[in-house]
């Protein structure tokens, strides 16, 4: 009796402990499923988590590899502008030497004239200078013509040239009359008799120098030596063709009264127009030929 009771009480105690022990298990369970209701919880929080942290990584992701892309598009872009820039750079480099090259040929051809420029800017400076000085005698002289008589100026080199022309022509010429026409209209001839003033001014005009008097005929030529020594005789020179001229102008002087200016105008005139006409058969001879 006294082995049962100690038996049931040890069970008693036993199962008191078991009891105990069932108590604490069932709190550390119900422990252990709060724990795991929270690491669940904290699980999903965190796979919400990883998962937009995943979805924003990739958005980044992407979002830098077409940053990547468009930064290469555009490097390569500035890369082959780059290259194109450095091809012109080349070509307008070899250009340049070209250039170069040229200027410097002109310039070894042009150095052999910069003295002759120079030369010619000191014969300018020169010239300008004569030329203010030739400009003041001119004004003196047209001051001096201005103090005479205009019907007294007459310009001896124009009329002898006219004279030398009139005496080198043929007697058939009808320039004959015309180069008379200027010379009377020079010397100021009227319709009668030439006065004395007017007949002394034109053995004046009579050349003077060795080969305009030969021109003349007044000297043979190549006899410079005696012609120096000859003087102008006290009557004009007189030619088979002259009479006959003069009688022709002293004729048709009465119906052809023109002006100095008009005589020498027709007179160009005619001689452009043989110049033109003259031009114009050699040019149909040549093309004749050809």
């Amino acid at each position: 009796m006294h082995n049962w009771e100690v038996l049931a009480m040890e069970e008693r105690s036993i199962r008191e402990n078991l009891g105990e022990k069932v108590i604490d298990l069932e709190e550390q369970l119900a422990n252990l499923k709060d724990a795991y209701e929270k690491a669940a919880s904290e699980r999903d929080n965190q796979s919400s988590t990883v998962d937009g942290l995943q979805r924003a990584l990739q958005e980044i992701q992407t979002a830098r590899k077409q940053e990547l892309r468009e930064l290469v598009e555009s490097s390569d872009a500035q890369l082959e502008e780059l290259r194109q820039s450095l091809r012109d750079a080349d070509n307008r480099a070899s250009e340049a030497e070209k250039s170069l090259l040229t200027a410097q040929e002109e310039l070894e051809r042009v150095r052999p004239f910069e003295k002759e420029v120079k030369e010619k800017n000191l014969l300018i400076g020169k010239l300008r200078h004569e030329a203010v000085t030739l400009n003041d005698h001119l004004t003196k002289a047209l001051r001096f013509l201005k103090k005479g008589k205009p019907e007294d100026n007459v310009d001896r080199h124009i009329v002898t040239n006219h004279l030398l022309h009139f005496l080198a022509l043929d007697r058939s010429d009808p320039k004959k009359f015309q180069i008379l026409q200027l010379i009377a209209a020079l010397l100021g001839w009227t319709d009668g008799k030439p006065n004395i003033n007017t007949l002394s001014l034109t053995l004046l005009l009579i050349p003077t120098g060795i080969e305009q008097r030969e021109q003349a005929g007044l000297a043979r030529p190549g006899t410079s030596n005696t012609s120096s020594k000859l003087r102008v005789p006290g009557t004009p020179v007189r030619t088979p063709s002259t009479p006959t001229l003069a009688t022709e102008f002293m004729d048709n002087g009465t119906s052809h009264k023109e002006s100095l200016a008009e005589l020498w105008s027709n007179f160009l005139e005619q001689e452009s127009q043989a110049g033109n006409d003259s031009a114009a058969k050699s040019g149909n001879q040549g093309q004749s030929k050809s």
